[in-house]
């Protein structure tokens, strides 16, 4: 029997930074390079296994030129 599990927010957040990173046609290296967030830590956020903090976030933002709602996931 499958379980119907809710989406957690890391999760969602991992598919919209590797979908918007990608669609930028950036590489996780030039990424940390521009956001000042460390590889491993995009690597593990991208999986959804790891929080990113409010500060990553804005900083991950601004280096791809997006908006907190679009990596969050929500339509503007």
């Amino acid at each position: 029997m499958a379980r119907n599990r809710k989406t957690k927010p890391e999760e969602k957040i991992g598919r919209s930074l590797a979908r918007l990173r990608v669609a930028r046609a950036e590489s996780i290296s030039g990424l940390a390079l521009a956001s000042g967030v460390a590889e491993d830590r995009l690597m593990s956020a991208e999986t959804g296994a790891l929080r990113l903090t409010p500060e990553e976030i804005i900083a991950i933002c601004k280096a791809l030129d997006v908006k907190p709602s679009q990596l969050m996931g929500e339509t503007d």
